[in-house]
C-alpha cells in the first residue's frame, strides 16, 4: 500500500556525556515547535575509467545536513547547543564558543498514520541569521532555526553509523522499542534466534565463536545466534564443530 509524507513532529535532542570513560547520551529533550525539519545527505564518490570507457563507479553516504525550522527556540536551548555561556535568561556569544555535540531525533508523518522515527547520533548545530522587520497593517511570523552537519558515531553499542530509523509500518516493527524511542537514543541492534542443534546428545559444548551465545543442554540449542549468521564454530568435548545454516536447515559437522 503506497503511502505519502504529510508532517514532522517531536524534536528532540540528547547531549553526548562521558560516563564510565564511555561516550554516551543524555535522556533527550524537547525543543518545541518544529515547523520543518529538512536533511539531504552527503556522498563520498569516486570513478574510474580503462579502455575508453568507464569500468568503475563507487558512491556512499558519509554525512548528512540537516536544516531546522522552529515557531520559537527558547534562548537557553540555544545556548546549550552552542556552547554560550547562560545565566538568569541572558545568554553571551563569543568566539571561543564551541557547539555541543548532540544527538537529534524527530519523526516523519504519513498519510495513513503511520510514522517513521529517526535519529542521526552525532551533529553539531549553529543558529541561522536572523530577519526581522517591524509590525505593520498585517502580522508577518518569522520563524528560527538551526542548520548543522551529522557525522558518524562510534561507542560500545554503535559502529560508525550516522543515522537510524525504525519504521511503525514494518509487521516486524520491535513495538516496545519504536514506543519507547523518545525516552533515550536507541541504536541498530539484531534480531537473535535459537538454533537447534538435533544430532546433540551429551557432551560440554564449548568455545561458541558467536560472542554472546550460549547452549542449553536441556532443550538443544544455542540461543543469542544473530539473525544474519550463516556459520559459527564451537567445540563438543573439545572437538571442533561447524555450523552452517543451509536451505531448510542448519547443518553439523
Amino acid at each position: 500500500m503506497s503511502r505519502k509524507l504529510t508532517g514532522c513532529c517531536n524534536c528532540m535532542i540528547a547531549l553526548h556525556k562521558i560516563a564510565d570513560g564511555k561516550t554516551t547520551f543524555e535522556k533527550p529533550q524537547a525543543i518545541e515547535d518544529l515547523e520543518a525539519f529538512n536533511y539531504s545527505y552527503n556522498y563520498a564518490e569516486g570513478s574510474n575509467y580503462a579502455d575508453n570507457k568507464q569500468n568503475i563507479y563507487k558512491k556512499k553516504k558519509v554525512s548528512v545536513n540537516i536544516d531546522l525550522d522552529f515557531s520559537a527556540i527558547s534562548l537557553k536551548i540555544k545556548a546549550l547547543l552552542q556552547g554560550k555561556k547562560y545565566s538568569q535568561g541572558g545568554a553571551s556569544s563569543n568566539p571561543n564558543d564551541q557547539s555541543a555535540p548532540v544527538a537529534v531525533l524527530f519523526q516523519k508523518n504519513y498519510d495513513d498514520g503511520s510514522y517513521e522515527n529517526v535519529v542521526f547520533y552525532n551533529v553539531k548545530l549553529y543558529e541561522k541569521d536572523n530577519s526581522n522587520a517591524t509590525e505593520g497593517e498585517s502580522i508577518n511570523y518569522t520563524s528560527q532555526g538551526f542548520l548543522g552537519v551529522g557525522l558518524s558515531f562510534t561507542n560500545d553499542d554503535i559502529n560508525g553509523d550516522f543515522e537510524y530509523i525504525m519504521d511503525s509500518a514494518d509487521p516486524n516493527v520491535n513495538k516496545a522499542k519504536l514506543d519507547s524511542f523518545f525516552e533515550a537514543v536507541k541504536f541498530y541492534e539484531e534480531a537473535k534466534i535459537d538454533v537447534a542443534y538435533t544430532g546433540y546428545t551429551t557432551g560440554n559444548v564449548t568455545d561458541i565463536s558467536v560472542k554472546g551465545a550460549t547452549f542449553d543442554t536441556g532443550a538443544k540449542k544455542f540461543k543469542g545466534i544473530p539473525e544474519s549468521t550463516t556459520r559459527f564454530t564451537f567445540k563438543l568435548d573439545q572437538a571442533q564443530k561447524t555450523a552452517t545454516k543451509g536451505v531448510d536447515a542448519w547443518e553439523f559437522k
